[in-house]
C-alpha cells in the first residue's frame, strides 16, 4: 500500500466503510503531515498540473489525454495506442459507408447510417463502452486520434503526466492525482465501481482531485458541505 497523507486515507476510508459496513476489515491510517489534499472542487488550472489522472474507462482516458495535450504537457498513457488507432480507422470506415470492412465485429454491423446515428444517440445503448469510444474520436477527430502515437510520449519518466484508466493504474502511485470515474453516481451497493473508486483514490500521495457526480439516494457522491 502506498504512502498517503492522512486526508487521502480519510477519502478512501469512506468508500471502505461502504464495502465493509460492519467495519470487520482494515482501514488506513495516513502518514506524514496532514498537508496532503482531496478537492472536489477545481479548475481547469488545477488539473494541468496533477501527475496523473486515473479513469473508469478508455473514453475518458482518451478525452483527458487530448485536454493535456491541448495545454502542452507531455503526455504518456497506458492505453493501446494500436487498439485506438485501429477503432479510429474502423469509425472513418463506417462513416464513409464501408462498414463491412472494419476491423470490429460490432462496427461492422452498422452498413445503415441511420442505425449508427441511432446508436451514437441512445442514451443506454448495446457495448456502451465501445459507443463512448467513438464518441471520443468523433469529438476529437479520426485524423487527431490515428496520429495520436506521435503526439504522446512512451517514457513515463519524461512525461508531465500519465494518463491511465484505473485497471492499468494498479500498482503505480504518483503526488497528484486527477480521478474520473465519469458522470453517474456510483451507488452505494455497487461493490465494483466502489473497489475501482477505491483503487483511484489510493494512486495519489499528496493531492487528489475528484468531483464526483451529484448523488441521487442512496449513491456515493459530493460530501455534504
Amino acid at each position: 500500500m502506498p504512502s498517503l497523507r492522512p486526508p487521502i486515507a480519510a477519502e478512501a476510508n469512506k468508500v471502505l466503510d461502504l464495502l465493509d459496513p460492519a467495519r470487520t476489515g482494515i482501514r488506513l491510517v495516513g502518514i506524514g503531515p496532514e498537508g496532503g489534499q482531496v478537492h472536489h472542487q477545481y479548475s481547469d488550472s488545477d488539473s494541468h498540473v496533477v501527475t496523473a489522472v486515473v479513469c473508469r474507462t478508455n473514453a475518458r482516458v482518451i478525452e483527458h489525454i487530448m485536454l493535456q495535450l491541448a495545454a502542452g504537457r507531455r503526455v504518456h498513457s497506458t492505453i493501446d495506442i494500436v487498439a485506438l488507432e485501429r477503432l479510429a480507422r474502423d469509425v472513418e470506415l463506417v462513416e464513409d459507408g464501408r462498414a463491412e470492412e472494419a476491423k470490429d465485429t460490432v462496427l461492422q454491423g452498422f452498413t445503415d447510417l441511420a442505425l449508427w446515428n441511432d446508436w451514437l444517440d441512445e442514451e443506454d445503448p448495446e457495448n456502451e463502452e465501445l459507443r463512448d469510444q467513438v464518441l471520443a474520436v468523433l469529438k476529437y477527430g479520426v485524423s487527431a486520434i490515428k496520429t495520436l502515437a506521435q503526439a504522446l510520449v512512451g517514457d513515463p519518466s519524461g512525461a508531465d503526466v500519465t494518463v491511465s484508466t484505473v485497471h492499468k493504474a494498479k500498482g503505480g502511485t504518483w503526488d497528484r492525482v486527477l480521478v474520473d470515474m465519469g458522470d453517474v453516481p456510483i451507488d452505494d451497493d455497487d461493490d465494483e465501481q466502489l473497489r475501482l473508486l477505491y483503487v483511484a483514490l489510493t494512486r495519489a500521495r499528496h493531492q487528489v482531485l475528484w468531483a464526483p457526480p451529484e448523488p441521487k439516494n442512496g449513491a456515493y457522491g459530493r460530501p455534504a458541505a
